[in-house]
């Protein structure tokens, strides 16, 4: 995938290329209403942003989540609606040399 933004003050260019994601997934069905589950992705890729001539690479992305199912029918049901919440983090590792710049 590449993208590229433009506005008045210049050009910024996205690249990426993924390879294929890693997952471990964990769920349980304990309760009659309730159930959930944990997830962690593991995700390396070849993400690059560059403007200026300036160019940052991240190579690593983790993901944890976790989500809640309410069912309003009992697990030997047929059919199970549900209501669903979660919340999740993302966080993305660069692997190049930081460096200090103040415009």
């Amino acid at each position: 995938m590449d993208v590229t933004v433009t506005n008045r003050s210049g050009e910024a260019r996205l690249d990426s290329s993924q390879a294929s994601p890693w997952v471990l997934l964990a769920a349980t069905n304990l309760y009659r209403s309730v159930s959930g589950e944990f997830r962690y992705t593991y995700r390396d890729s070849d993400l690059k942003v560059s403007s200026g001539g300036t160019e940052a690479t991240f190579r690593v992305l983790h993901t944890l989540s976790t989500m809640t199912f309410w069912c309003t029918r009992g697990q030997g049901a047929a059919l199970r609606p549900f209501f669903a919440g979660g919340m999740g983090i993302k966080v993305y590792r660069g692997t190049d040399r930081e460096s200090a710049y103040q415009p």
